[in-house]
């Protein structure tokens, strides 16, 4: 049996991958790299930014924090996927981008312009952790994950360095122009 070539094409303009993939792999929009960039590096962000000489005045940002306070996600919260949850696949089910269990807040990082959708997001997670990891109510009498934020990146700034990290489509050959026609 022939082998049969394999088709090179770049990638649509809006699809990209941080990391090269054999030819037709499937690609990441743009918007879903920079997010899973930032949430991996949340609290590196700001320094990262620097080193490359991307200015930001609001490189990364709790505004459920009191002013001053330092906006770095806890250490120890974690991603967690809310795993059984009913009408999603094993796998497949919602992810809370940190999860602090110490102090019982879920926490949704999303780009500064679009926090308001991260704190609901971030509130519907506490609210079905409250229904689905049922723990005895805290000293107050709250559900123990009574406590949900946002925390935001500059998206303008963190997308100008995802960019940089991903490989360029190679231009395209040029062709031949066609012969004229007698």
């Amino acid at each position: 049996m022939q082998e049969q070539p394999v088709k090179q094409s770049t990638p649509p303009e809006d699809r990209h991958s941080v990391k090269p993939g054999p030819p037709g792999a499937t690609y990441q929009p743009r918007s879903t790299e920079i997010g899973n960039f930032a949430e991996k590096n949340f609290n590196g962000l700001p320094q990262l930014l620097e080193d490359a000489g991307i200015h930001s005045d609001n490189p990364i940002s709790r505004p459920a924090l009191p002013e001053g306070a330092d906006p770095r996600i806890p250490p120890n919260a974690k991603k967690f996927r809310i795993e059984g949850f009913p009408g999603y696949v094993k796998g497949r089910e919602p992810e809370i981008d940190a999860l602090d269990w110490d102090t019982h807040t879920v926490i949704e990082i999303k780009p500064h312009n679009i926090y308001e959708e991260g704190l609901a997001e971030a509130r519907a997670y506490a609210s079905y952790m409250n229904k689905y990891y049922k723990l005895p109510p805290g000293p107050d009498g709250e559900p123990r994950f009574g406590r949900a934020e946002c925390a935001t990146y500059d998206g303008e700034a963190v997308g100008e360095y995802v960019d940089r990290l991903r490989p360029q489509p190679e231009p395209p050959e040029p062709r031949d122009p066609p012969e004229p026609e007698d």
